[in-house]
């Protein structure tokens, strides 16, 4: 869940068909790029929608995973 109306939207449809104990927000934002306003938003809905959500901030995975590839411009855009 991004925050975004798209997501908004899913998580609303998902609560309604499948009832919000089985709903599951995942939320991956790179702090590094995207704003902190968006993963506020997307963390409040999942509060308003009463589901249960986790925030894991890819900042450190993709260094991580940067630092593994090899010293190829083309493998590190396609991970960024």
């Amino acid at each position: 869940m991004s925050g975004g109306i798209d997501s908004s939207l899913v998580g609303l449809l998902a609560v309604k068909a499948l009832r919000k104990q089985r709903v599951f927000a995942l939320m991956l934002p790179d702090s590094s790029v995207t704003p902190g306003g968006d993963t506020k938003d997307a963390i409040n809905l999942a509060r308003n929608l009463e589901i249960r959500y986790k925030v894991i901030d890819l900042k450190k995975i993709k260094k991580e995973l940067v630092n593994k590839l090899p010293k190829n411009k083309m493998a590190v855009a396609n991970l960024l």
